[in-house]
């Protein structure tokens, strides 16, 4: 079977998982039902449900992420407050972490020429990083290297 049957597999039940796991939890909190779902219902005017198989994606699924948010956010807010003082330092720790990912991510996403470089590492037969790669070389006048 090729790799890429076995992505899309792999999707489809990921997927399917999703929103069984949506379906679970709508007794019990109807906005971590609303936070699962929101990813369909985000991309459903210009996607299918099941996000592009491509490494690169200049489409933006930003909005995408507010509703699993939502939920984890949701979900969180109803053990977090119960847990021991250890549980909410490793929450708080976690949230730190992620706060510090998301700078670098954004300081990559910020430089188009970081950003179209780590695209064509990640995605090398890409022709539109390739591209936008060069395209970056060229807006900031790198004529060989664009």
């Amino acid at each position: 079977m090729p790799q890429a049957t076995w992505v899309r597999a792999g999707l489809v039940a990921s997927s399917a998982a999703w929103l069984l796991g949506a379906l679970l939890f709508s007794r019990r909190s109807r906005w971590i039902t609303l936070g699962m779902l929101w990813p369909v219902i985000a991309l459903l005017p210009s996607h299918s449900f099941i996000a592009k198989a491509d490494a690169i994606s200049e489409s933006g699924l930003y909005l995408c992420w507010a509703g699993p948010c939502i939920a984890f956010a949701m979900y969180l807010s109803n053990r977090v407050p119960r847990a021991n003082h250890w549980t909410r330092v490793i929450c708080l720790g976690a949230l730190l972490m992620l706060a510090v990912l998301c700078g670098q991510r954004a300081a990559i996403w910020g430089d188009p020429l970081r950003l179209w470089h780590e695209a064509t590492q990640s995605a090398p037969a890409s022709a539109r990083a390739w591209n936008n790669l060069g395209m970056a070389h060229l807006a900031r006048d790198e004529y060989a290297a664009a």
